[in-house]
């Protein structure tokens, strides 16, 4: 069965993260991890507290809170990282056509924040057992 998971926030950034993920935090949107990678750099992964049937309305609760920084050190963390909702599916053999949509509207407000949008697709069963 294809399956929508959720929507993920990953931030990459030269700079700790710790700040912005907090402020997001009070908002709504938790951090799974921060971590300082080998190259130095900053990685955030964050999605929201409550699970969303789609991507858009994930998407659009993610984008208020980000939408909210402004005025704040917060924001130019933000603006100085790499940004990417990725948006997760469970994949199967089932049903045969699937489709959700994200809208013109949503997207800018995507564009608009400055992030990119990736699809991740994970597999519903693997060597040895099932997702």
């Amino acid at each position: 069965m294809i399956l929508y998971l959720n929507t993920d926030l990953e931030i990459v950034s030269a700079d700790d993260p710790t700040k912005l993920a907090n402020e997001l935090e009070l908002k709504g949107v938790f951090s799974l991890q921060i971590a300082q990678r080998e190259d130095g750099l900053w990685q955030v992964t964050l999605e929201t507290e409550t699970q969303h049937d789609n991507p858009e309305s994930n998407l659009i609760a993610m984008l208020e809170r980000i939408e909210a920084l402004n005025g704040t050190e917060s924001l130019s963390l933000w603006k100085n990282s790499d940004r990417v909702f990725d948006i997760g599916y469970r994949c199967g053999n089932r049903p045969w056509g699937f489709h959700q949509e994200i809208s013109a509207q949503a997207l800018r407000r995507v564009a608009a924040a400055g992030a990119s949008l990736r699809v991740t697709l994970y597999p519903s069963e693997l060597e040895g057992g099932t997702v």
